[in-house]
């Protein structure tokens, strides 16, 4: 339910991070953030139900996915 999350970025860029329950397709967190090369975030998601998620990252430059399961 608990974790961080770093981003760095060979130069500066705004993002956006969104987390998604897989199987709803219902977006549980996101964080907005402007023009920085370096971004730390503890994420904390409790109670996250059991399931499949997504942390999506949108950047300038396109768009990474990563899937996590939560027991």
């Amino acid at each position: 339910g608990m974790f961080d999350v770093v981003v760095e970025f060979i130069e500066e860029s705004p993002m956006v991070l969104t987390i998604w329950n897989i199987l709803t397709s219902r977006k549980i967190w996101q964080l907005e953030d402007k023009e920085k090369s370096y971004y730390s975030k503890c994420i904390v998601l409790r109670p996250l139900s059991a399931g499949s998620y997504s942390l999506r990252l949108d950047y300038g430059r396109g768009t990474k996915y990563v899937r996590f399961i939560v027991r």
